[in-house]
């Protein structure tokens, strides 16, 4: 637990079944502030606090298995930030147990080898309780804090240069817990704490490096709650608000529509600072502070979205009025839509990580696939008339 008046996680999926909440197998031991991902079919978790530990977790078994610790973080590193581009997961800043270290180091993980390669730091200096997202193979991360200051910067991290370029500042200068997600071709900064405990909900634009306001977060002000995405809908919920309330809501985001609609709620109690990463279809949700009961969460959940909540309409956009060759494919791939069709496209692998994000009216378009690696990829079509999906493989 974190005591000041103030996580990152984005990712993209289909749903599929009906909205629900499952039980997993616990992590390994409770705790808060911890950071989790996604990479090559399986969930990592670990850190937070006084841990270091990092742990990966099969959903086809629901076993936990020991991984190499986080790196530099014999001390334990907590509030930290973690994302996923391409075939490496990422982690950096964050704090010690007990908050006499900062960290301002990035670090990218190599899931094949089980090892850890520095790359550069954070340029602003140590800072934890950081919010980012992930947007055309790049990371956007901004606010936090250094246990004194709550701050307000935003860069762009892009890994393929190893090299983080500065951008407009949060939508709401200083800002600690924000929730950060994309969707739909934008990212996206929700809540958080600074000045007082927001509701607010900014879109970012990558191409203007501007913010533009939404729909408030119908939950109230709050932070240290979880952001995630799942086909074209993102959820918000969980956290805490001035250190007397936590939550165990949930609800989902249209951007389509700039609307807010309630989800189903996590049974029992709330909880703050959990960590929240997709998996095809699911969302595993695990860890978290109970302030009530003053004590760490070690359950492991699944959400499961369904096609009502995420507001799906595949109906008014057939799949089989879109074609897609060769497929397989080798280096090119060539997408054909329908007449009508305005939105946009958006492709990920099987594990959810958004490798190509375009908004677009051409009916004809082709792409170049060649740095792909071999596998099988998801194309999602996301319009105003509805959604639809389809798959291809590169071989």
């Amino acid at each position: 637990m974190k005591n000041l008046l103030f996580s990152c996680l984005i990712f993209f999926s289909l749903p599929l079944y009906a909205q629900r909440w499952e039980s997993k197998s616990d992590i390994p031991s409770g705790r808060d502030a911890a950071i989790s991902f996604t990479l090559n079919g399986k969930v990592y978790f670990g850190g937070g606090g006084a841990q270091s530990d990092l742990w990966v977790y099969n959903p086809d078994s629901n076993l936990w298995t020991q991984k190499n610790d986080l790196p530099n973080s014999s001390s334990g590193r907590g509030f930290a930030i973690a994302f996923t581009i391409g075939n490496h997961a990422y982690i950096g800043t964050g704090s010690n147990d007990g908050f006499t270290k900062l960290y301002s180091d990035l670090w990218m993980y190599n899931s094949d080898s089980d090892t850890w390669m520095q790359k550069a730091d954070y340029p602003a200096g140590g800072r934890d309780a950081m919010a980012c997202f992930v947007l055309n193979g790049k990371a956007y991360v901004g606010g936090g804090t250094d246990n004194n200051l709550v701050y307000g910067e935003f860069y762009e991290y892009d890994p393929a240069k190893d090299k983080w370029t500065g951008k407009i500042g949060m939508p709401q200068g200083s800002t600690a817990f924000a929730m950060g997600f994309s969707v739909g071709g934008h990212g996206y900064m929700c809540g958080g704490a600074g000045s007082t405990e927001y509701k607010t909900l900014y879109e970012y634009d990558t191409v203007n490096n501007s913010w533009s306001k939404k729909a408030d977060f119908p939950g109230g002000g709050r932070q240290a709650g979880i952001g995630f995405t799942i086909g074209n809908k993102a959820y918000v919920g969980l956290g805490m608000s001035g250190y007397a309330n936590v939550y165990n809501d949930l609800y989902s985001y249209d951007p389509s529509a700039d609307a807010w609609t309630k989800s189903t709620s996590l049974k029992g109690t709330g909880r703050a600072w959990s960590t929240a990463t997709i998996l095809n279809d699911k969302a595993y949700v695990g860890g978290g502070w109970d302030l009530a009961s003053t004590s760490f969460m070690s359950d492991w959940l699944a959400f499961v979205s369904d096609s009502t909540a995420t507001g799906i309409k595949e109906a008014s956009l057939k799949q089989e009025n879109i074609s897609l060759y060769p497929n397989p494919s080798t280096d090119e791939l060539n997408i054909v839509l329908p007449q009508d069709f305005k939105g946009t496209i958006n492709i990920t692998d099987i594990s959810s990580k958004s490798l190509y994000s375009q908004l677009t009216e051409q009916k004809n378009i082709k792409l170049d696939v060649s740095s792909y690696p071999k596998g099988i990829f998801i194309v999602n079509f996301i319009s105003n008339n509805g959604y639809a999906h389809t798959k291809f493989t590169r071989q």
